[in-house]
């Protein structure tokens, strides 16, 4: 896991520009850090360094093979590396490390890009064949690693974080239209970034950039059609619990302690169990907790340690921990998000546990049907929706029945935005001072795809994918976990998790009477009654009497005179934290 940058130029100061790219993304590879350049190409790959495989000098980057004429710098594991490499000893290859960054060397050479559907985990990275004088740009299969590029003054570049492009070119132009994504989403969707002309190479993707004619082509290397090839509940079960098994003890490949995020819900505790039943060594989990009870989770946690017998530990946090790492969260941010607070303030105490790789069960709801909106997919609640929405119209003063009017048409993307937006077009408009019809114009210029003739339940699966999951919870997740030097793997995105998901029939995948029943029905053998039965309650912070009571935002709110509206809806119940949090994000990026 680490951090890795690119230039491509004939202009001087090459080097320097991308050792700023580097240092700017320090804290995600703080083990080692190095550059490559290749002068007659005009190409510099630049990398920092988290030693998870293979510890020792020869796993530093940018890697090369003389031999064969590649360089490469790679963020992300490769979990079936091994495999990969006894099948390339096999084919006469020979390795000089242990490490799965020579693993795609010497795979790119025997196959191509038709190495990368073999991969299993996840990566980011930028290899350089000096023989076809070509650079090859990747992305996993689930976009669970970020990788930015954009040009600028002719010059292409590749960063891990928006930051690093910051770094190289500090007068980038912003685009104009990052505040409309980004109140209406919580979030900048990809491909689009803050930056004009940057963006998120697609999940699935590779570019393909022929250096002597400057030009570059992007192609998609794999995709997760639904199907309905399993449609016997017994069979669904029996796949969902192998392919769940197999994929956990892949991700816990490391040559360093791994542990798991333990929240006491059905997803970490499935974790959990599997690595208990792969991992001989004690299992290190970890929880944190507030002084309020109503969101404490103590209870569900104590019930799978004490029947796994993990070494567990749980971290306050408290109004005053939050109130002091305010500032520390907006510069590890990167790019504005509504959420990710969680994910700081559990790594930073990963960090603090001794670890360096810790599991999440971030995926599992988009998967397996946890979120309430997939009850509010079921047609009847949609017509009655729509129904409801065109006779209030769109004049509710109050959220969230303002959000009613994405409910007056049959269209994917209002449904996405009624579940999950945060603001209405009318209030986006009057917050940056541009007509509604620009705002629409800029929103629903973003597609989402084909999702009208996909089940219900499998259209809200895809919309949360590749949707919220996509370009919050996962972007979020990276950048905040490296922000403190720790690698956040996701074993239920894995290839073969994800293409078991998707094979199964909705009618059996999806229950409206209860929530992820088949991940639940896989493993109730493990499962405590108590952690499968309870109510969902999420990752919950207490914010709204955090941000009430926060002298850092009051002081913020001071001399931004825009921010005081929205301090008065957050006030008077209007709003909820995180609309009133979006408009403070929104202030603080655009100083």
């Amino acid at each position: 896991m680490c951090r890795i940058a690119g230039l491509i130029s004939k202009k001087e100061n090459v080097q320097e520009r991308l050792l700023r790219m580097t240092g700017a993304m320090a804290h995600g590879g703080p083990d080692d850090n190095g550059i490559y350049f290749d002068n007659n190409l005009h190409v510099a790959l630049g990398h920092r360094r988290l030693s998870i495989i293979d510890l020792s000098p020869l796993g530093h980057q940018p890697m090369e093979d003389p031999t064969i004429g590649f360089q490469i710098s790679f963020n992300g594991e490769i979990y079936n590396y091994k495999e990969l490499r006894a099948e390339l000893i096999q084919m006469g290859y020979s390795f000089k490390s242990h490490s799965d960054t020579e693993v795609l060397l010497k795979g790119y050479h025997a196959w191509g890009p038709a190495m990368l559907p073999r991969l299993k985990g996840m990566f980011a990275f930028l290899l350089l064949d000096n023989n076809k004088k070509q650079l090859l740009a990747a992305r996993d299969h689930a976009g669970i690693k970020p990788l930015y590029y954009g040009t600028h003054d002719g010059d292409m570049y590749f960063s891990s974080e928006v930051r690093g492009l910051e770094a190289a070119v500090p007068n980038w132009k912003e685009d104009p239209n990052w505040p409309i994504r980004f109140l209406t989403f919580g979030f900048i969707p990809e491909p689009y970034s803050t930056l004009e002309g940057v963006f998120h190479l697609p999940k699935g993707s590779y570019m393909l950039y022929d250096l002597e004619a400057g030009s570059y082509t992007i192609e998609t290397f794999i995709s997760f059609p639904f199907t309905s090839d399993i449609t016997n509940l017994d069979d669904a079960v029996s796949l969902t619990r192998s392919a769940v098994l197999d994929s956990v003890e892949r991700h816990l490949v490391a040559d360093v302690p791994v542990g798991i995020f333990l929240s006491g819900g059905v997803d970490s505790s499935i974790l959990t169990f599997a690595c208990r039943k792969y991992n001989k060594e004690q299992i290190k989990t970890l929880s944190i907790y507030f002084d309020d009870e109503k969101y404490s989770e103590k209870y569900y946690q104590d019930l799978v340690i004490q029947k796994t017998g993990v070494s567990h530990q749980s971290f306050l946090v408290t109004q005053q921990d939050f109130e002091d790492s305010l500032p520390d969260i907006f510069r590890a941010m990167d790019q504005p998000s509504i959420d990710g607070i969680n994910t700081y303030f559990i790594t930073r105490y990963a960090l603090h546990y001794g670890l360096k790789v810790v599991l999440s069960g971030l995926g599992a709801d988009e998967l397996f049907g946890g979120y309430q909106a997939f009850n509010n997919s079921r047609y009847s609640k949609l017509k009655k929706m729509r129904m409801a929405a065109k006779v209030a119209g769109a004049f509710m003063g109050n959220y969230p029945a303002k959000k009613l009017q994405y409910m007056r048409n049959n269209d994917p993307l209002e449904e996405y935005l009624f579940n999950r937006g945060v603001f209405v077009p009318s209030d986006v408009g009057r917050m940056v001072d541009l007509p509604v019809s620009k705002v629409k114009e800029v929103i629903y210029n973003d597609t989402l795809g084909t999702y009208q003739n996909l089940d219900a339940g499998n259209r809200v699966s895809m919309l949360e994918q590749n949707v919220y999951m996509q370009n919050m919870l996962l972007r979020d997740s990276d950048i905040y976990s490296m922000w403190h030097s720790i690698e956040l793997r996701v074993p239920f995105l894995d290839v073969d998790v994800i293409k078991a998901a998707h094979s199964i029939a909705p009618s059996v995948k999806f229950n409206e009477h209860q929530k992820k029943h088949l991940l639940i029905k896989a493993f109730q053998q493990e499962l405590p009654e108590e952690v499968w039965k309870r109510p969902k309650m999420g990752f919950t912070f207490p914010f709204d009497q955090w941000f009430k009571k926060s002298s850092y935002l009051q002081q913020a709110e001071s001399s931004t005179p825009s921010l005081e509206p929205a301090r008065r809806e957050f006030d008077a119940g209007k709003y909820n934290w995180s609309r009133y949090w979006g408009q403070f994000v929104t202030a603080e990026f655009q100083k």
